[in-house]
């Protein structure tokens, strides 16, 4: 009798035929529907439809690990045919998973006459997570989501390497408010820089040396929304629009960081000693936002916070913001995700630092923050403007 280590593989593989991808779903969510299926099946060759927690952190920390490598693809073929659920799964000390479904399937059948049962390992390219909408699990209350990775398949020779197929590999159901932390726990997030935008500077003359309005000689959200694309903004040969800038519709405001009194008016003493609330249900949203944005190719309008500056604030309509700055692209620093910006409030003469790729806000999950450290000063992110 050949050793377990060959027989095993092959048996299990078999079930992938015997239960479609879609129509049998529900055959494997009920052990009990599966009988007879086994039949003929040594032990250990069967579905395991009892993943430990260890073992589904396992898998979650296979292809985390794989992402931090930068590796192109992943063999989940060790846990094949396997299923669980755990609630308070814990990641690490600060994030733990109220509740996860997980299932995985197993390689595509290659079988010949001679080996029936013989197919390619469980592979998958670990950057390439999907989602869903999903019912709420039994037994459970709110929004969920179903996460999950596509199978690769060995692409038809003479060609070599793999491909994506339309066939489930692994799926994972969450709850959906968890969804961008386990996101970037796994680390499957694509860095994104948008070329396409091209910085200017609030202080080029060429640009906006007839323009008035706004704040002062010089206006960052006049160039901000330049970089946006509204180029009309900068056509102040017109008196109006040198006087009163022609912004983009705004369709809304997500208020991250306020001051609790956001209606006086600030002065440049009174400004840098008050302090920033922080709106934790926002800031979920916020992430959302920009990176939906940042996927479609789209900039992000923000306002930021610094203190220690050395002139009156601006009042804007969310007093915590003193500047506006453009949200060029986001990625993975360590285990924090970052979103990348360009300031328009830097010289003509020193764009290198005004587009540079330390430009980063780091999201602070633990007090609903996100921040970076830039020109000696420590800049929050304060509100998004919805203007595409």
């Amino acid at each position: 009798m050949k050793p377990r280590a060959e027989r095993a593989p092959a048996k299990r593989s078999a079930l992938v035929e015997l239960i479609p991808h879609h129509g049998g779903r529900d055959l494997i969510h009920s052990p009990q529907s599966t009988t007879g299926l086994f039949d003929g099946m040594e032990e250990g060759a069967i579905l395991n439809f009892n993943m430990s927690k260890e073992s589904i952190k396992n898998v979650i920390d296979l292809i985390r690990n794989a992402n931090i490598s930068n590796e192109q693809r992943t063999d989940l073929t060790g846990y094949d045919l396997s299923k669980g659920v755990a609630v308070n799964l814990e990641l690490t000390s600060k994030f733990i998973l109220d509740f996860i479904e997980i299932e995985i399937t197993s390689g595509k059948n290659i079988g010949t006459k001679e080996n029936p049962f013989l197919c390619e390992p469980l592979i998958i390219n670990p950057m390439e997570l999907k989602y869903e909408n999903t019912t709420t699990p039994l037994g459970q209350e709110g929004n969920f989501i179903k996460v999950y990775y596509k199978r690769l398949d060995k692409v038809t020779p003479p060609a070599i390497g793999y491909a994506e197929s339309g066939s489930l590999a692994i799926a994972f159901i969450i709850k959906e408010s968890q969804k961008d932390e386990f996101e970037e726990y796994i680390h499957a997030i694509k860095t994104i820089n948008l070329s396409s935008i091209n910085w200017v500077s609030q202080f080029d003359e060429d640009i906006f040396g007839l323009c008035t309005g706004c704040w002062k000689s010089s206006c960052c959200r006049r160039a901000c929304e330049y970089m946006m694309g509204n180029t009309n903004i900068a056509n102040c040969t017109d008196s109006i629009i040198a006087y009163k800038p022609p912004y983009l519709p705004v369709f809304g405001r997500i208020n991250l960081a306020t001051f609790s009194d956001n209606t006086s008016l600030y002065n440049v003493s009174t400004y840098n000693a008050a302090a920033l609330n922080f709106d934790p249900d926002k800031f979920a949203e916020a992430i959302r936002y920009m990176k939906d944005n940042l996927r479609n190719g789209l900039p992000v309008l923000i306002g930021t916070h610094y203190t220690n500056g050395i002139s009156n604030p601006p009042n804007n309509s969310n007093r915590a913001t003193r500047h506006f700055m453009v949200i060029v692209g986001m990625g993975m620093e360590g285990d924090k995700l970052y979103f990348r910006f360009y300031d328009p409030g830097r010289s003509v003469s020193n764009m290198f630092n005004a587009t540079s790729p330390d430009n980063k806000l780091i999201i602070n999950r633990q007090n609903s923050s996100i921040q970076g450290h830039y020109r000696n000063r420590t800049y929050t992110l304060t509100e998004i403007v919805k203007v595409n």
